[in-house]
């Protein structure tokens, strides 16, 4: 993430040396783990208003454009190179802060784009006001197909209805109104004061 970026080995190395890349992606997929309510799969993507007026000369919307850092290393007896990329994270924006605590640290423009992958242009610390929270996503429920290895295609980011309420049992209902009615002061107690009265809210 990039709050340890500058402290943890395996990250720090890669970002000093100027081994930074950019992932591109149509979005990416994350679970509502709200405790209590229905695990449900959200599809978060570049909002369309912001898409349609970066669209490229060709009229092809643009994908999001996230920061990462990249390795590569020789395999044991091979004389290939191995590839790995991290994606960097940052805090939730309030776009998806109630989705997930994270976001992946998403670059706006091609300025900004430009200005990670340039690594003679800006030293590794000048990178790093560019690693912030974006409100330039949007999100909408999918299909729980997507929690499968072997779908993968156009269903997995069709919209869905979204999930409902799950309406309260019995024996909810009943502690509920329990819980609500011992809570309610007593219609006999008068208070003593107005100013009484507020210091008890």
């Amino acid at each position: 993430c990039s709050e340890t970026i500058l402290e943890r080995p395996i990250y720090s190395k890669a970002f000093f040396k100027g081994q930074r890349c950019v992932i591109p992606a149509d979005g990416f997929f994350e679970w509502n783990s709200t405790k209590g309510a229905e695990k449900v799969p959200y599809f978060v993507h570049r909002k369309q208003q912001e898409v349609k007026e970066e669209t490229n000369e060709d009229g092809e919307k643009n994908l999001l454009m996230i920061a990462g850092l990249y390795d590569k290393c020789k395999l044991n007896n091979e004389d290939s190179t191995l590839f790995s990329a991290s994606v960097i994270t940052v805090s939730a924006s309030k776009s998806i802060s109630w989705l997930h605590h994270r976001m992946p640290a998403i670059l706006e423009t091609e300025s900004e784009v430009q200005q990670w992958l340039h690594t003679g242009a800006l030293k590794s610390r000048e990178t790093l006001p560019l690693l912030h929270p974006r409100l330039c996503i949007d999100l909408y429920p999918v299909s729980k197909v997507v929690n499968s290895v072997s779908t993968n295609g156009p269903s997995c980011i069709l919209k869905s209805e979204p999930p409902k309420k799950r309406k309260a049992n019995t024996l909810e209902k009943f502690f509920g109104k329990k819980q609500k009615s011992s809570q309610e002061p007593p219609t006999n107690i008068v208070p003593e004061s107005a100013d009484d009265d507020k210091a008890s809210i």
